[in-house]
């Protein structure tokens, strides 16, 4: 009888014990996280170009997808990683005149995989297009960019249609300007998303992808035992979801269940 108690009281105390450790290591709040300052988005910078550019001036354009990256499904076969992990540290956001973009550099680690074969607490490298620039170099890379609706203007005609004229260099300097596509969301270190990622061979660097749709916050506000019942964001209408209505049945096969937790629980069982 007592050895019966003695084995509860072992498999109560371990299971308090691991649920304490997920629960430091998965929602520490001891990080110091930089803020992220107030942007204008270059979507409206780009609306109030049109407004300013005439008929004559625009050339006729068509954004081609060759997905739909709204689908779980579409978005599972497509990459080659589908992680949760924290954004650990934003290394550089800048304009690449190669690349003819702004990019944003750091690293992520890992908190849960979901696809391919990244491990828990393993810490990558990642590049993602989009990225908070000042105004100041914005305006620098205007010359460099190809925006269908700015097609043969100089560079001086392009800073009066984007309205920039109007800001004084001391406001240029101290405002930031999110350079991606309409909808997307920079980047925020100590931040939980869940990721949609390919691996860049040539840069040694892993992509996140999709623009709004490969970088889904996750709502760490609350103990999460298992990724299941965890809540993203979803981009386009503000709201939240738990991850298994967003994953594609496939990614949720892939265990949900918190490794640490059950296997500890199943080994003690095993040796009843």
């Amino acid at each position: 009888m007592k050895k019966t108690w003695l084995i509860l009281i072992l498999i109560v105390a371990v299971i308090i014990i691991s649920i304490t450790i997920y629960f430091i290591m998965n929602n520490s709040t001891t990080k110091n996280v930089q803020t992220m300052p107030d942007y204008i988005h270059v979507s409206d910078l780009l609306e109030k170009a049109s407004e300013n550019t005439t008929e004559t001036d625009k050339v006729p354009y068509e954004i081609l997808v060759p997905y739909d990256y709204n689908d779980e499904d579409t978005l599972y076969e497509i990459s080659d990683y589908i992680i949760i992990g924290e954004v650990e540290s934003i290394e550089k956001q800048y304009w690449d005149s190669d690349m003819k973009d702004t990019v944003t550099l750091g690293t992520i680690k890992v908190k849960k995989s979901f696809k391919g074969d990244l491990k828990k607490g393993e810490e990558i490298s990642f590049i993602r297009d989009g990225g908070l620039i000042t105004m100041v170099e914005f305006e620098n890379s205007l010359e460099e960019r190809n925006y269908y609706i700015l097609e043969g203007l100089s560079k001086e005609e392009r800073i009066k249609k984007y309205g920039l004229d109007k800001y004084t260099e001391e406001e240029k300097n101290s405002t930031y300007v999110f350079d991606g596509s309409a909808g997307d969301i920079p980047v925020q270190d100590g931040t939980t998303y869940l990721m949609y990622l390919n691996y860049n061979e040539e840069l040694e660097k892993y992509e996140i992808e999709y623009h709004q749709y490969g970088l889904r916050e996750v709502d760490t506000s609350k103990f999460i035992i298992n990724y299941e019942n965890a809540e993203v964001k979803n981009n386009n209408s503000g709201a939240y979801a738990k991850i298994k209505y967003v994953l594609s049945e496939e990614a949720l096969q892939r265990d949900l269940l918190s490794e640490s937790f059950f296997r500890v629980v199943s080994i003690i069982f095993a040796l009843l």
